[in-house]
């Protein structure tokens, strides 16, 4: 049984305000490889890692790990830890390695560098380009086919954002992969030349060198090793370490230690398993919509807050689509717990169970391997005596002091913020507390992947990503009032009947009454720009004079006209998106292409798309 051990970044926390003491000591700076100046890199030629001051010192941009709502920070210059605030390419991989199991295998095995820092060699991966003797003899071999290639080792790698696999070749008992720099190298490479687009690059295979943190058992990589995947601000801030980066350190964690995987003894495994997670718990971080799944699970009623058409009914919908809705913002006591029918010939009282009720106990007793939703909407908007009701149904599972709900049935709440809605009312604190509440916030780029697979118009669509997801919810729009409340605000929602009501009239103007005048306005001027159509890229009718004139708000416009492609020419079209407007254009045009059919998806898929590259 091998260890497996799993690749990260360090954090902005990690070289800041709790810097860890073998940065104290060493610096936040990173050398930057030939490999990783050859794939991209920014490096700063006026600074050097204090314990080299060659060509292979030279200080390298590299990313740090962000969190999802967090700047994409990275260190610059050595010793400046910085947010982007445009568009960038240029930053490098500094992995670590959290590990106390690893880390107390190789510390034994650590040397002291010439700063006295415990360092030690693990894993291997291409790192610097070799003189231009033994280039030419490699030439020489490959062209006679006489250098074999390493079984079970590769490498991939992103070289200027464009990712391709090489083949490790062997050579008088070293390893070495052959690689060209997309465009001419800016900067000398550790072996004094600088490279034209046509070169060939032999890269040696050495082993990673890496500090060591004794305070975490952390192993840091001594060297920036290669470029990430390009980014842009526009579409990845968010969780940019866990869509583009992370899979990117998964796959080189495989490749590097192919041939250095730590192997554990039977002792090893009996304490390893004894201390790791004894309780069994899974440690990822939760979305919104898992953290809702968790507590339906657990059955433990829970309150969804969020604004005004932010979907707290449809993603209660989306797990139970079968779930008892009640409305407390208009609901009558009789209706939420049942009434008392008074029987004067015999002087009785008859209890009559709410229609509500009895259709749950059906859903209920029709399907009992599953659970189903009973969920309170506008339970701010409810009257304190409606809301006293509910209390007791929440806090007893029980209606009117007398039917039980069934044992399958969950509670979910949801209501409106008392900033929001002049409607809403404060919840009693003994009703607040029963509750685990659950915070929605509006994220653009999940709205965007959910509209792509619910036939959102494309051009509301394009319009939003464009935005940045701005128009999706704005404090204030349209016209003037004296009553901030009668201002058309648009929402998710309203984009969503904007949506539909474009398909059924193609009257864009007519959304005003959604959105308010301001953003129709935009809307309209956005739709209707000068573009490439579909016609003009099929037939060749464009020119590059014409595209290099086109702004971003032109260039999404087209995309919307061109996501109206079939199937037979969706791959020619996508290779005109992506290579003459953009990548990131590329991931819209593969959104609102496939958006809401499985098949699109495959072909996206099977086509390297952004979108749903898993």
């Amino acid at each position: 049984m091998y260890y497996d051990q799993e690749l990260e970044l360090l954090t902005k926390d990690n070289l800041t305000a709790n810097k860890l003491a073998v940065l104290e000591k060493y610096g936040i700076a990173s050398a930057a490889t030939d490999l990783s100046i050859i794939s991209g890199v920014i490096i700063d030629d006026n600074n050097n890692i204090p314990d080299d001051q060659s060509l292979t010192g030279r200080v390298a941009n590299y990313y740090t790990k962000t969190t999802s709502g967090s700047n994409v920070y990275y260190v610059s210059k050595g010793d400046k830890v910085s947010y982007h605030i445009g568009d960038n390419n240029g930053d490098g991989i500094r992995p670590i390695i959290k590990s106390s199991f690893i880390f107390d295998r190789l510390s034994s095995l650590a040397k002291k560098n010439e700063l006295d820092i415990s360092e030690v060699e693990y894993g291997e991966f291409p790192q610097y380009a070799e003189s231009k003797m033994i280039i030419k003899l490699l030439e020489e071999q490959l062209e006679k086919k006489e250098l074999n290639i390493v079984k079970d080792l590769k490498f991939t790698l992103y070289i200027d954002g464009k990712k391709e696999t090489y083949p490790v070749y062997e050579f008088e008992e070293e390893k070495y992969i052959r690689c060209f720099s997309s465009k001419t190298t800016n900067y000398y490479l550790s072996n004094g030349f600088k490279y034209n687009k046509e070169e060939p690059i032999w890269i040696r295979v050495k082993p990673v060198v890496w500090l060591l943190d004794y305070n975490t058992k952390t192993l840091i990589s001594k060297n920036t090793l290669a470029a990430s995947l390009t980014f842009s601000l526009s579409t990845d801030t968010k969780a940019d370490y866990e869509k583009r980066m992370k899979p990117y350190l998964r796959i080189m964690n495989e490749e590097m230690f192919v041939n250095s995987k730590l192997e554990l003894t039977k002792e090893e495994i009996e304490n390893f398993e004894r201390r790791k997670n004894p309780y069994g718990f899974d440690f990822e971080q939760t979305t919104q919509e898992e953290l809702i799944e968790l507590y339906l699970e657990g059955d433990i009623p829970f309150f969804l807050h969020g604004t005004y058409g932010i979907g707290k009914s449809a993603r209660i919908k989306a797990l139970d689509p079968h779930c008892i809705k009640l409305y407390l913002g208009n609901i009558t006591p009789e209706v939420l717990n049942g009434k008392s029918i008074a029987r004067e010939s015999t002087g009785t009282v008859i209890d009559v169970k709410p229609a509500w009720l009895e259709k749950l106990e059906k859903l209920c007793i029709d399907d009992p391997d599953n659970y189903h939703v009973l969920f309170f909407d506008e339970i701010t908007n409810a009257l304190p005596s409606i809301q006293g009701m509910a209390f007791n149904i929440i806090l007893d599972r029980e209606v009117n002091g007398r039917w039980k709900l069934p044992d399958n049935c969950r509670i979910a709440a949801a209501g409106n913020e008392m900033d929001d809605s002049i409607a809403a009312n404060e919840i009693a604190a003994p009703l607040y507390s029963r509750f685990a509440h659950i915070y929605l916030e509006l994220d653009y780029n999940e709205w965007l992947e959910w509209a792509a697979d619910n036939n959102i118009h494309p051009a509301v669509y394009s319009y939003i990503a464009f935005k940045k997801g701005t128009p999706l919810q704005c404090k204030k729009n349209g016209k003037n009032s004296k009553n901030d409340d009668n201002i058309v605000k648009p929402d998710p929602r309203k984009w969503e009947m904007a949506s539909r009501m474009l398909y059924k009239t193609k009257r864009p103007d007519g959304i005003k009454a959604l959105v308010g005048d301001a953003i129709a306005t935009e809307f309209c001027a956005f739709c209707n720009q000068r573009i490439i159509t579909l016609k003009d890229v099929l037939t060749g009718n464009y020119s590059e004079d014409f595209i290099s004139k086109m702004d971003i708000s032109a260039k999404y416009a087209t995309v919307i006209g061109l996501s109206q492609v079939d199937e037979d020419n969706f791959e020619s079209i996508r290779t005109f998106v992506i290579e003459k407007l953009s990548p990131e254009l590329g991931a819209v045009l593969d959104a609102m292409w496939a958006k809401g059919n499985d098949y699109r998806k495959i072909i996206v898929m099977e086509l390297g798309g952004y979108q749903y590259e898993k």
